[in-house]
C-alpha cells in the first residue's frame, strides 16, 4: 500500500493558506516600499534630460528604515520578512554612506530597496525620455 496524500487534505489546505499569505505579505512589502521610495524621492529620480540623478546609500537606508517602522509591515511575519535581503544587514554599505549608491549592479542577493529604487528611476529616466 502506497502512502500517497489526498489533494484536498489539510496538509494541502494549510500548505496553500501559508502560500498565499506569503504572497499576499510580499505584495504588501512591495507596494510600501514603492511608496515610501516615492514620497522620499520624489520627482528626483531623473533630471529633465531624462538622465539618472544620483541617489545615496544613506538615502537607500532611509526609505528601507521607513518602510521596516510602517505598522503594516512590522506586523507581518517575520519568517516573510527574512526572505527579503536587507540593504542595513548586507555586504553592500560602503563606510560612508554619504556617497553615491551603484544601483547598476545585477547581482541575486541586491537588497529589495535598491531593486525597487532602481525600477523607479529607470521607469522615470523612459518616461523623461519619452516626453522629451
Amino acid at each position: 500500500m502506497t502512502d500517497k496524500k489526498t489533494p484536498g487534505t489539510t496538509d494541502d489546505i494549510e500548505a496553500t493558506r501559508q502560500v498565499l499569505a506569503a504572497r499576499r505579505a510580499a505584495a504588501t512589502f512591495q507596494r510600501v516600499m514603492i511608496a515610501a521610495a516615492g514620497r522620499r524621492l520624489g520627482t528626483r529620480l531623473s533630471s529633465s534630460l531624462g538622465t539618472a540623478r544620483p541617489v545615496s546609500w544613506q538615502t537607500l537606508l532611509e526609505i528601507e528604515d521607513s518602510v521596516y517602522c510602517h505598522p503594516t509591515i512590522a506586523s507581518l511575519d517575520t519568517t516573510v520578512l527574512e526572505t527579503f535581503p536587507r540593504l542595513r544587514d548586507s555586504r553592500w554599505l560602503p563606510g560612508d554612506v554619504g556617497v553615491e549608491a551603484d544601483l547598476n549592479r545585477d547581482v541575486d542577493d541586491m537588497p529589495v530597496v535598491m531593486l525597487i529604487v532602481r525600477s523607479l528611476r529607470d521607469a522615470a529616466t523612459q518616461t523623461d525620455v519619452e516626453s522629451a
